[in-house]
């Protein structure tokens, strides 16, 4: 029997030194003998052929499955299917990776699962990771937790650490929807203030456009109307002319126009007025003026009741003409109550208390008992002396 570090410390040496001297060894512990030399010849060859030619393996899988693994595939198919969860599992390996069978990752999963209801660790974990990657299967965070909590519960080392980057990536997600949702609120407030800022302009630009066209129908309403009067006051003056022409008494002087304005009793429209001599007030002359004072009296003027009194100045003038001007003073104010007379004229006094504003008329004897006046808006009215009058124009004249 050769000692085995003499053997092998000959080979070795022999490989390092590339020596053939087989009558010494590395150590010198080896025997110069014929049968020493052939034992370490045999030994070395038998260790030569143990390091290169290795036991056969299952062949890797490639484009074509080779038939040992597929055999191998089909025996553990078997065990599966008869409920033997380490086959289940091998099986679900296998088609996951492709190896002994097509590549299929939903029947992976569904192997895994089965493995993982039969309580095999490792299926729970894989169906976890399926589930949270949505391989092989839809994905689904909730069943990932499940399984990785139940993986978690039989010891598997890295089902913690799983679970924590699930709370992290829910997490995440939670945090990314509400940023999302918070971004799409902020888009959709701006995109309603900019409809509503749209809705706005627009309003206002039709407003504009409305008040524009009712500036422009008002002004064409007023120039028509303009139009109107000043046609109706050419047609009323071209038709009064040739009557005036006929009527129109002699010029009459202050000095004699003075009792036919004195002596008259004043209206218009059959109602007495304030401001010439008439039943309401009484004249004093003084040369060529006349002061007149109006008795006290309460009438209706715009739904109130006014107590007031009117001072009058008139002038005569040279051919025929007189000037008016008279204001009313308000003594008292009140809501009218029952039947009350309304005042008659061409201007009203105002229902406020004291001193109102001047009133102005130009006026012209244009008959026997006519006088045509104008106020300061330039609109014409007639004021009449009632029948009783003592002295005519003619009378005044001569």
């Amino acid at each position: 029997m050769i000692p085995p570090d003499c053997m092998t410390g000959y080979i070795h040496g022999a490989m390092a030194q590339g020596k053939t001297d087989m009558n010494t060894t590395q150590n010198g512990r080896c025997m110069r003998s014929t049968t020493c030399l052939k034992t370490v010849l045999l030994a070395g060859s038998l260790l030569l052929f143990s390091v290169t030619e290795p036991a056969p393996a299952e062949p890797v899988a490639t484009g074509r499955t080779s038939s040992l693994s597929t055999k191998i595939f089909q025996r553990r198919l078997q065990h599966a299917e008869a409920g033997d969860s380490e086959a289940q599992l091998d099986v679900a390996r296998r088609l996951e990776s492709g190896k002994g069978a097509k590549k299929n990752p939903q029947q992976a999963f569904t192997w895994y699962l089965k493995a993982a209801e039969n309580n095999a660790v490792e299926a729970q974990f894989a169906v976890a990771g399926m589930y949270a990657s949505g391989t092989g299967i839809a994905k689904d965070l909730a069943l990932a937790r499940h399984w990785y909590t139940r993986a978690r519960e039989q010891g598997h080392p890295l089902a913690a650490i799983r679970l924590s980057r699930l709370d992290q990536a829910e997490k995440q997600a939670r945090l990314d929807a509400a940023r999302a949702a918070k971004l799409a609120r902020q888009a959709e407030q701006r995109k309603a203030q900019a409809r509503a800022e749209l809705a706005a302009q627009r309003r206002a630009e039709q407003e504009a456009r409305r008040r524009a066209e009712q500036a422009a129908r008002r002004k064409a309403e007023q120039e028509a109307q303009a139009r109107r009067e000043q046609r109706a006051r050419q047609q009323q003056q071209a038709e009064e002319a040739p009557v005036q022409q006929r009527q129109q008494p002699a010029s009459v002087t202050p000095a004699r126009l003075m009792p036919l304005i004195q002596d008259a009793r004043w209206s218009t429209g059959g109602n007495a007025v304030d401001f010439l001599p008439s039943t309401l007030n009484r004249c004093i002359a003084q040369g060529h003026k006349l002061s007149c004072f109006s008795t006290e009296r309460e009438v209706g003027v715009e739904g109130k009741a006014l107590r007031y009194m009117a001072r009058s100045t008139v002038e005569l003038l040279e051919h025929s003409r007189l000037a008016v001007s008279y204001r009313y003073q308000v003594t008292r104010v009140r809501d009218a109550g029952g039947s009350l007379e309304q005042h008659r004229g061409p201007d009203h006094p105002l229902p406020q208390k004291g001193w109102q504003a001047p009133v102005s008329y130009q006026c012209r004897l244009t008959d026997d008992r006519t006088l045509t006046c104008r106020g300061n808006d330039g609109k014409p009215f007639s004021l009449t002396a009632t029948p009783a009058v003592a002295v005519t124009a003619r009378e005044a004249a001569r």
